[in-house]
C-alpha cells in the first residue's frame, strides 16, 4: 500500500506526489462529490483502490481515562469518490484491532478486514451490515438553534461543508448537547454504522445514526456537570492512499 500526506500539528498539509497517477488527477472541489459519480460495488481495476481524499475528525472524551484509546485525537478516514468506498486504518480505530492491516467499507455494507497473524499469514475477513432504511426528516427533538458554521475551512481549494447548529436537552440527566449536521452528497454509511459491527475496531467518534439520507454529523458537543464528550470535523483533504486485495489471502 502506498500513502502520501502529511499532519503537522493541528494543521493539515497536502504535498506533491510523484506517482504518474496522481500528477494526472486534477483538485477535487466541494462540486465533484455527486451521488451519480458513485460506482456502487464496483471495485477498481485488479483488486486495486485509490483513495484520493481524506477526512479527518478532532475528538475528546474525558469520561476515558487520560492516555488510553479514545480519550482524545484526531480519526482520519479515507474515501473513494468512484466506488464510494471508505478506508479504516489505525489512523481510524488506533489500537482496537491491532491485527488489522485496513478495512475496506463498501455502500453495500460489506467490509473486508486485512490482517496479518503473528505467524506471518496475510488474509482477508469479511462481514456485511444491513444499513437502515434512512429517516425521512431530522427528528423532533433536534431544535434548531439559528446558529451556522463552516467545517473543514483551508487555503488549498479542498472542500468544506455547511453545518446547521441544532440543540438537544435531555430531559433525565443535566446534559446539553448542540449538534452540527451538513447537507452532503456521500454516502456516509458505512462510516457512520460502523461500530454496529461485531468486530474488535471500533472508531472513537459515534455518529447519529438515524439522520436523512444526504445529511451528516459533523460535530457535536455533549457537556454535563463533569463530563464532556465531543468531536468536530477539521478537514476534507486531497490525500492518496492505495490499497490492494490481491496482497492478501482470498481464500
Amino acid at each position: 500500500m502506498v500513502q502520501v500526506g502529511l499532519i503537522a500539528g493541528l494543521g493539515l498539509l497536502a504535498i506533491a506526489c510523484s506517482l504518474p497517477e496522481v500528477q494526472q488527477r486534477p483538485a477535487v472541489a466541494a462540486s465533484d462529490f455527486a451521488v451519480a459519480d458513485v460506482m456502487v460495488g464496483v471495485p477498481s481495476v485488479y483488486d486495486r483502490y485509490t483513495f484520493y481524499h481524506s477526512w479527518h475528525w478532532e475528538y475528546e472524551n474525558t469520561w476515558i481515562p487520560e492516555g488510553e484509546q479514545g480519550r482524545s485525537g484526531v480519526m482520519t478516514v479515507y474515501h473513494n469518490d468512484r466506488t464510494g468506498a471508505w478506508l479504516f486504518t489505525s489512523e481510524a480505530y488506533g489500537v482496537t484491532d491491532e491485527m488489522a492491516d485496513w478495512i475496506l467499507a463498501l455502500p453495500t455494507g460489506e467490509y473486508i478486514t486485512a490482517y496479518s497473524d503473528a505467524e506471518g499469514h496475510r488474509g482477508l475477513l469479511r462481514d456485511t451490515l444491513e444499513f437502515p432504511v434512512s429517516d425521512d426528516a431530522l427528528a423532533g427533538w433536534l431544535q434548531p438553534s439559528g446558529d451556522d458554521q463552516v467545517f473543514g475551512a483551508n487555503n488549498y481549494g479542498w472542500p468544506t461543508l455547511q453545518g446547521v447548529a441544532y440543540e438537544v436537552d435531555y430531559q433525565k440527566t443535566e446534559e446539553h448537547s448542540t449538534v452540527w449536521v451538513a447537507d452532503t452528497a456521500v454516502d456516509m454509511r458505512a462510516l457512520v454504522h460502523f461500530n454496529r459491527r461485531v468486530a474488535d475496531a471500533k472508531l472513537p467518534v459515534h455518529f447519529m445514526p438515524d439522520l436523512p439520507a444526504g445529511k451528516i454529523e459533523v460535530a457535536a458537543d455533549t457537556e454535563s456537570a463533569i463530563r464532556r464528550v465531543r468531536h468536530r470535523l477539521t478537514a476534507i483533504s486531497d490525500n492518496y492512499y492505495e490499497i490492494n486485495l490481491n496482497d492478501y489471502d482470498q481464500k
